[in-house]
């Protein structure tokens, strides 16, 4: 009886253990997505003569650089963990001077998208557009010693292709 206590114990403790493992930030959860996320992530593209954005993942920090006037160092969160990736979520306030001369703290927020596109970890920004397209890849950003200049995943190049719906409609003269 005492060896069937001790085996049913042990199948409900693994259980637990398993299931548990498919709660983010639990037992595999940070490190995993900590080790994904380590090193330096640069934009896939350079606008004009301006340095590259880049985000900087070191342990359960994030550095953003050449963004701001500063470099920002701040927390990050994972969110809506999937099979296709995860989100990674981080936002701080600073200080901004208005064109009044007012200065206001601005609060700002970011969230990526972490999926792999051909073999490659991307991250990537998205936002909703009331166009008619709905949701869009505003920016994206890889490791910066696996960098492809210009590189668009597969996921940006069909949400971003949608046409906008017309917002007026034209008369065709008959």
């Amino acid at each position: 009886m005492k060896k069937l206590i001790f085996a049913a114990g042990t199948f409900a403790l693994a259980l637990a253990v398993t299931a548990l493992s498919f709660v983010p930030g639990v037992i595999r959860g940070e490190d995993s997505f900590s080790e994904r996320l380590n090193g330096t992530w640069a934009e896939t593209f350079q606008y004009r003569d301006n340095p590259r954005s880049m985000l900087v993942f070191r342990g359960k920090k994030v550095t953003i650089r050449n963004l701001l006037k500063h470099d920002v160092t701040t927390d990050y969160r994972i969110s809506e963990v999937s099979g296709d990736g995860f989100t990674v979520n981080f936002e701080f306030t600073h200080k901004v001077k208005r064109g009044n001369g007012r200065i206001i703290d601005r609060r700002e927020i970011f969230e990526y998208l972490y999926h792999t596109d051909r073999g490659h970890p991307i991250l990537s920004s998205r936002d909703f557009e009331y166009d008619g397209r709905g949701l869009i890849i505003l920016t994206e950003f890889m490791r910066e010693d696996e960098l492809v200049d210009g590189y668009e995943s597969e996921m940006r190049q069909t949400l971003n292709s949608k046409k906008a719906i017309p917002t007026y409609v034209e008369e065709k003269n008959e």
